[in-house]
Parts: C-alpha cells; sequence; structure tokens
C-alpha cells in the first residue's frame, strides 16, 4: 500500500497534468470506459460512465491515502490506490495497457487512465 508521501506525490502529479498552470479549472471528461467492474466502488460501470461523463476536473487533491479529484457540480471521484495501482496521463492513441482497469477521456485529447496489476484499487 502506498504511504501518504507517495499518494501526494501522486496528487500533485495530477495537479501538474490535470489542471491549468495558472489556476482554474481543467479539462472536461467526455467519455469513461471500465475494464474491470470490481474496481468501481458500487460496481456499477453504466452508473459510473453516466455519472462522470460531461464533468469538468474543478481541481485534485487527497485525503489520507485516498486521491480526490474534484468535479464540477458538486461531485468528486475518489481513487484508492492500494499496493500497485497507478494513474497515468496519456494521449488517447496509446494502446490500451492490459492492466487497465478503468479511463477517462478528456477534451483537451488525454485519458486520465488507472491501471492495477494486483486489483486491489477501487474508484468511486
Amino acid at each position: 500500500m502506498p504511504e501518504l508521501p507517495e499518494v501526494e506525490t501522486v496528487a500533485r502529479d495530477l495537479r501538474r497534468h490535470l489542471l491549468p498552470p495558472g489556476g482554474g479549472p481543467g479539462p472536461s471528461i467526455v467519455g469513461a470506459r471500465v475494464a474491470w467492474t470490481r474496481t468501481l466502488r458500487d460496481g456499477d460501470p453504466d452508473a459510473f460512465v453516466r455519472g462522470v461523463t460531461g464533468r469538468r476536473i474543478e481541481g485534485v487533491g487527497r485525503r489520507g491515502k485516498q486521491l480526490v479529484v474534484d468535479l464540477d457540480g458538486g461531485a468528486f471521484l475518489t481513487v484508492h490506490l492500494k499496493m500497485t495501482g497507478q494513474l497515468f496521463v496519456v494521449p488517447r492513441s496509446l494502446p490500451v495497457d492490459p492492466y487497465e482497469r478503468a479511463a477517462l477521456a478528456l477534451d483537451d485529447g488525454p485519458e486520465l487512465r488507472f491501471r492495477d496489476i494486483r486489483k486491489f484499487g477501487r474508484i468511486g
């Protein structure tokens, strides 16, 4: 399980990649896919896709060992990396990794991909 400083480092890196340097909101989520349903806390991929699609990323932070992505409309996305979870902001054209569990397509081109070899991580 990642230690607190590692989770903070991931949050800072995501802020740098997802939010504009001068502040303000980031990209909108234009689509999502879930490759491993048990990655989702509620286990409902259709509800997850509906819940995040069309929302704008407004902030990235951390609460304990959970990453928190603030979305517009008062919604938020939590990610617990557990032992082997990783988040990457990559070009959409990059081939899908066999360990990718979920991905969010962003309107400015890239995708935010959640990769987890051991399948312990959770998104909610």
